[in-house]
């Protein structure tokens, strides 16, 4: 699956003429990871969107741009919930073991609530039968 990051690796990268492995070697990584990369395998790590702001620096791409289009293009979340309370935990991971049984109205509820638009309704929640 190709990110919004990879896309936009992929495509500055052959406008410039550069090769997996030029741009690898440059950047000081594999060019089987900077191809997984590309493709939305891996994820950039934080530390390398300055050199990849380097490597195209002249082609308009900022690093904040660089790094939402990294934000865009994450593919897992990661929460520590050792310091939250029981409440605060349980509502997290019930989330994420629901999530995938929301519909479209569900989710973009829970995206207006989480931008602060409005407040959800109550009892719209799938419960596992």
């Amino acid at each position: 699956m190709l990110t919004p990051l990879g896309r936009q690796i992929r495509k500055l990268r052959i406008d410039k003429g550069e090769s997996l492995k030029s741009m690898a070697e440059a950047l000081s990584v594999k060019s089987s990871f900077l191809s997984a990369v590309e493709n939305g395998r891996k994820p950039l790590p934080e530390k390398l969107l300055p050199e990849i702001n380097r490597f195209f620096a002249g082609y308009g791409v900022s690093l904040d741009q660089w790094r939402a289009l990294a934000e865009q293009s994450k593919t897992r979340v990661t929460m520590d919930l050792v310091s939250v309370d029981e409440f605060d935990r349980e509502t997290c991971l019930a989330f994420g073991r629901h999530y995938l049984q929301l519909n479209s109205e569900q989710k973009k509820k829970i995206r207006e609530v989480l931008n602060g638009h409005e407040a959800l309704p109550t009892g719209w929640i799938p419960r596992n039968s």
